[in-house]
């Protein structure tokens, strides 16, 4: 007898069943569901997750947000925080109180206020009646942490002194008379000094074009040996006529002795005889 395959086809099933009786069906599966998600969760990270057959085997954003959801987010005044599954966004609710960074908006020309919920922008005369409240309500006087304030005395290029419990402006005559001083011109002396190793007749010159005004006060000269007459002249004015030798020294009787500017200073040597080694100092102050 010959083996027979009974084949029957039922809702998408095959059923196959040989002479031994074993039978084996074949059954079409059902409907096949694939998900693709690119999904941005809260640890930040982005994950593609493909989900077959059972609804528990993918990743959704509802998932994600009610695993971890947002309990709490404060933020400044201006702010607005809104949770989409999952998904915080931040916003800015009134743009012209909340600015970010340090940069002003250039319509409102508004100052930055730091107030308990945030940072915000008020106009420029209400931050300056806020400062001027603050230093109002401040102690005034010239003790440790109080303002100090002026007296209407104080000027431009004033020095300042203290008035009572104010701070009042001085002029420089006024400070002069204040220590007890007097305007003076300021003086210095110094002086014109040299050796001459080995003498002839001729125009030494000491200055050739005084800088500024100043006074002879002083004419030394002497020679190791040998004699010459040096005279010392401003410009062509002799101020003194000296005979040089071993022995001589302070000149007296000095006259001419007022410098101008751009005045030359000369030292003229002149009956030399062997004159040698001869030192020199002519002194002033200026």
């Amino acid at each position: 007898m010959a083996d027979t395959i009974t084949v029957t086809e039922t809702n998408y099933t095959i059923s196959v069943t040989p002479p031994s009786g074993n039978t084996v069906t074949i059954t079409e599966p059902a409907s096949q569901t694939v998900t693709i998600s690119s999904t941005q969760g809260l640890g930040g990270s982005t994950t593609d997750d493909l989900a077959e057959g059972s609804t528990n085997l993918y990743h959704t954003t509802s998932r994600a947000s009610a695993a971890a959801p947002v309990q709490s987010l404060t933020m400044p005044t201006g702010y607005t925080v809104t949770d989409s599954s999952g998904a915080l966004t931040v916003s800015v609710s009134n743009a012209g109180s909340v600015r970010t960074g340090i940069g002003f908006d250039a319509a409102a020309r508004a100052a930055v206020s730091v107030t308990g919920t945030g940072i915000s922008y008020n106009s420029s005369t209400g931050v300056i009646s806020s400062l001027m409240t603050s230093t109002a309500t401040s102690t005034k006087g010239i003790a440790n942490t109080n303002v100090l304030e002026c007296n209407a005395n104080v000027a431009d290029d004033d020095f300042l002194r203290i008035d009572g419990t104010q701070v009042e402006g001085r002029s420089a005559s006024e400070v002069l008379s204040d220590i007890g001083a007097a305007a003076a011109a300021h003086t210095h002396a110094d002086a014109y000094t040299g050796q001459i190793e080995a003498a002839a007749d001729k125009t030494y010159t000491l200055d050739p074009g005084a800088v500024s005004a100043r006074t002879i006060t002083g004419f030394y000269i002497k020679s190791a040996s040998g004699t010459c007459t040096a005279t010392l002249k401003v410009g062509t004015n002799v101020v003194k006529a000296a005979s040089v030798s071993n022995s001589s020294g302070d000149q007296s009787s000095l006259a001419n002795t007022s410098v101008s500017v751009n005045d030359v200073i000369t030292l003229v040597v002149s009956s030399n005889s062997s004159a040698v080694d001869v030192i020199f100092s002519v002194e002033y102050t200026a």
